[in-house]
């Protein structure tokens, strides 16, 4: 028996497929628990690139999470995390870790990123991520999420290319290794790359306030280069690298280089305090000039000035002033005292008082004999507004001490 079947059309909608690669940062810089001073949090981040490498589109994409939790301590300490911004394809969006993507094109990629805090500082050494997808039908089989990594972020950072869109890069640790060095570089359109250990770094040249530029020459590679040395500023605490310009003139994005104060220790050991540079370059020639800044923008205060008793029955020969900071040398001469005597305003530091410089910060003024040899109250004032640090930055304010001197004279030295 034969039925005759009416032809009837199919139409078939490719599937959207989702590829995610999560990228935690590392290391988390905050308070040390092992001093007694508290260091400020530095926000650090998390993201995610979601990449639909289907023939469908993936509508109305949304990721819900949950707050993260420590699921393992080994110190035992109270840690808090605080999301304080977070943003999907470049646009800024209410801090949380619930993000909307909307459509991602067949072969498109979008990326969420959060930026974090913690009350102290830390190493993630691990991550786990877990995902449940129910399609229309309720069938949990037709999951369009086809896999999930996830990597150890060393540093965010951008290319040189119209691909990326104003998109961010992520600089991981894929392949473990002793020193922890970062080896791949995963670009916003999906593609990953090798990342080369650049060598024999030299640095050229030394850090002043008067040369605030050193040259910076090392052994690359082929594509990507990263480096990490010892910084130009040894301390970490007196400049700041603004500025990383190749021998072609073109500068490197400020992303792709940063210095950092410590360096974290895996198996949670206490980290290790010193200052590196790091610097990541596409096709470098090994050629750059650094250019600094100095971290300090507030002028010198004086952080001691020598006791002077309140009766004294010999002149003051001299009298000790120090500062918190390194002193220009020249802008702390007798033209920034002044001493009067029993209310009058007439100044009476002359030529024969002189400045006598112990240290950087430690100052000795002498000479004060002559000035200071006849009964009466005395006051000394040391004004800031014209010293300056190394810098350039001025002093406010001033500072005074006041004394008595008798020995002719009758003085009060109890009332009741």
């Amino acid at each position: 028996m034969t039925f005759p079947l009416t032809p009837v059309a199919i139409t078939v909608y490719p599937q959207p497929e989702l590829y995610l690669d999560y990228f935690w940062q590392r290391d988390v810089y905050a308070d040390d628990p092992w001093t007694e001073e508290i260091e400020p949090s530095i926000p650090f981040e998390l993201a995610v690139m979601v990449w639909n490498q289907g023939g469908g589109v993936a509508q109305n994409l949304r990721i819900e999470s949950a707050q993260p939790q420590i699921v393992e301590n080994e110190k035992g300490l109270l840690i808090d995390f605080k999301i304080i911004a977070s943003q999907v394809a470049g646009q800024n969006m209410t801090p949380s870790l619930n993000v909307d993507f909307g459509n991602i094109a067949p072969g498109a990629t979008s990326i969420a990123t959060w930026l974090m805090t913690s009350t102290l500082q830390g190493q993630f050494t691990d991550l786990s991520v877990s995902f449940t997808h129910v399609n229309g039908f309720g069938n949990p089989q037709l999951s369009l999420i086809k896999e999930v990594n996830i990597h150890q972020l060393i540093h965010t950072v951008y290319v040189d290319s119209s691909l990326i869109d104003g998109k961010p890069a992520f600089l991981v640790n894929d392949i473990p290794d002793a020193e922890d060095l970062p080896d791949t570089l995963y670009l916003p359109d999906g593609s990953v790359n090798e990342v080369f250990i650049a060598s024999n770094a030299k640095i050229t040249g030394t850090l002043s306030p008067s040369n605030l530029s050193v040259r910076l020459s090392f052994e690359a590679q082929p594509g990507w280069s990263y480096l990490r040395m010892t910084d130009s500023d040894p301390g970490g605490t007196l400049y700041k690298l603004v500025r990383v310009v190749r021998a072609d003139g073109t500068e490197v994005p400020l992303q792709n280089f940063w210095q950092t104060d410590r360096t974290f220790i895996a198996g949670g050991k206490r980290p290790v305090n010193e200052s590196n540079l790091h610097l990541l370059d596409f096709n470098c020639s090994g050629d750059y000039t650094l250019y600094y800044e100095p971290l300090d923008s507030e002028g010198p205060v004086i952080a001691e000035l020598e006791t002077v008793p309140n009766f004294r029955e010999a002149p003051l020969t001299s009298l000790d002033v120090i500062f918190n900071e390194p002193i220009k040398p020249g802008t702390f001469t007798r033209n920034v005292l002044t001493l009067t005597k029993d209310g009058n305003t007439r100044n009476l530091i002359d030529e024969t008082v002189q400045i006598e410089q112990i240290s950087e910060t430690h100052f000795r003024m002498i000479g004060l004999s002559a000035q200071t040899q006849e009964d009466g109250e005395y006051i000394l004032t040391i004004s800031l507004s014209t010293v300056e640090d190394v810098f350039g930055n001025r002093g406010m304010g001033s500072m005074t001490t006041t004394w008595l001197k008798a020995i002719d004279s009758p003085y009060i030295v109890a009332f009741v």
